[in-house]
């Protein structure tokens, strides 16, 4: 019987996620998300490209699953990430407002890699692979950040809109507040 339990208890324990966060990016090329104004003009390393806009931001926010065997737990590895080398701005547009705005959508990014980590925890991973279960997460999270992505754009008219966009960074920064123990 007690042989039965712990048999019982380890397969639990192995079906169970956990969250990891590995420094394998270049920290030259790219700046980890670690904290709310954490931008500045110098991160912005890219060549503006011919057109009307006064600045561009890359960021992505790459997650990955890793189960060493079947009776180990999944693993989430999952960051924030912004771009140096893609992203740009004209030397002429380095504006407070315009840099607020830029950060206010890397603020977005990390607030659904910090949803992505919540929801992670809550699944349930039988010994079956984890890769479908993850991947429909995955594409709901994305779903939701591109839906608050463009209502910022929208919202704050690409970010003309001082009032706006003070409006969401107070809002973004209350939701990662809330969802802290994800960092």
């Amino acid at each position: 019987m007690l042989k039965t339990f712990s048999l019982l208890l380890l397969f639990l324990i192995s079906c169970s996620p956990v969250l990891v966060t590995k420094a394998d990016y270049d920290q030259d090329k790219f700046r980890l998300w670690d904290g709310p104004n954490s931008l500045s003009w110098d991160d912005f390393r890219g060549k503006p490209l011919d057109g009307a806009l006064a600045s561009e931001i890359y960021i992505s926010n790459p997650s990955k699953i890793e189960r060493k065997t079947l009776f180990h737990p999944v693993i989430l590895d999952a960051k924030t990430l912004f771009d140096r080398q893609k992203s740009w701005v004209r030397p002429n547009n380095t504006t407070d407002l315009l840099l607020r705005y830029n950060q206010v959508l890397f603020n977005i990014y990390e607030l659904h890699t910090r949803k992505l980590k919540k929801e992670f925890l809550k699944l349930n991973f039988s010994i079956n692979s984890p890769t479908e279960i993850f991947f429909d997460l995955v594409n709901s999270i994305n779903s939701e950040l591109y839906n608050m992505v463009n209502n910022f754009r929208e919202e704050s008219k690409m970010g003309k809109e001082e009032a706006i966009i003070n409006k969401w960074y107070d809002r973004i920064i209350n939701q990662l507040e809330e969802l802290n123990q994800y960092r």
